[in-house]
């Protein structure tokens, strides 16, 4: 349908309320394009999946949400990244949400309850390290800031500085960064 022009938020909307994981994560993903708009009746059951126990429901609303701008979509994502545990990709597909404003999710990290998990610090380097590599200083600054604020919880001041020493150059690391000088 989505091919022929002829899909429609109806199809999606009844495709979400599907119970086979596969036409669900199939429906977010072609609901994308409505999801920008942060009032569309489409955005409440893929954030309402952000709860799911299903890993693939749970990575594509990781993916599906990274366009949506609004405080509902910023804080399930963080529900997301702090709760993930063990599933492979779901970080990284939350901080991939965040690109180039991941001074947010620290921010929604600092907003919610004080919960160390060794998701959330994953997050928390991540999405350091990848601001850090690069250009938008201001977002840069701003993550940092925030992340190394005094107030904020040790654990993110932690996995902030390790964010950090993951792109910083080693001493005695050569251009290979090995630390054997190159060779």
């Amino acid at each position: 349908l989505d091919g022929l022009g002829a899909l429609d938020r109806g199809t999606i909307s009844k495709a979400l309320s599907d119970r086979d994981p596969r036409v669900i994560t199939a429906a977010m993903r072609l609901s994308e394009p409505y999801l920008s708009n942060a009032n569309d009746a489409l955005l409440a059951p893929v954030l309402a999946f952000a709860k799911s126990f299903q890993p693939s429901i749970r990575l594509q609303v990781a993916l599906s949400l990274g366009e949506v701008k609004s405080p509902e979509a910023v804080a399930a994502l963080w529900d997301l990244a702090r709760n993930a545990g063990t599933q492979p990709f779901l970080v990284d597909a939350v901080v991939n949400s965040f690109s180039g404003r991941e001074d947010q999710l620290i921010a929604a990290a600092l907003s919610g309850p004080d919960s160390s998990t060794p998701s959330a610090e994953a997050a928390v380097k991540l999405a350091i390290a990848t601001v850090m590599r690069g250009k938008d200083f201001k977002v840069s600054d701003s993550a940092l800031a925030a992340a190394l604020a005094p107030s904020a919880p040790a654990w993110m001041r932690s996995a902030a500085m390790d964010g950090v020493e993951e792109i910083a150059p080693q001493p005695g690391a050569g251009r290979g960064g090995r630390g054997d000088g190159g060779a």
